[in-house]
């Protein structure tokens, strides 16, 4: 289940997280959302998060650098551990399957 959060003490500091960086005009952003929502059926151990940069600007630009929508974050016990900025459903399932199995 992905839950959309506004500030970074909403992020948990143990485990996986996905953060899915996006905005309300963004196309792209658009198309990904209900392939996020499905992977994060499937990968139930992952928190699965979505911010939007217009909304919580301080997290997208000040902590993050987030340069294009929309872009995901992976984390590990709070520290960033890859991010790719895709549109693509197979780029993006692909990652997700690699952080699940590869980063322990």
């Amino acid at each position: 289940m992905v839950k959309q959060i506004s500030a970074s003490s909403e992020i948990p500091k143990q485990g996986k997280v996905i953060l899915d960086f996006f905005t309300t005009w963004c196309g792209p952003c658009k198309k990904i959302s209900p392939v996020f929502e499905n992977l994060s059926k499937q990968y139930e151990k992952i928190v699965f998060l979505k911010i939007d940069a217009e909304d919580a600007e301080e997290i997208a630009n000040n902590q993050y650098e987030i340069q294009s929508f929309p872009t995901f974050i992976f984390l590990i016990d709070g520290k960033e551990v890859d991010r790719i900025s895709t549109s693509k459903e197979t780029v993006l399932t692909e990652k997700i399957k690699i952080f699940k199995n590869d980063f322990v």
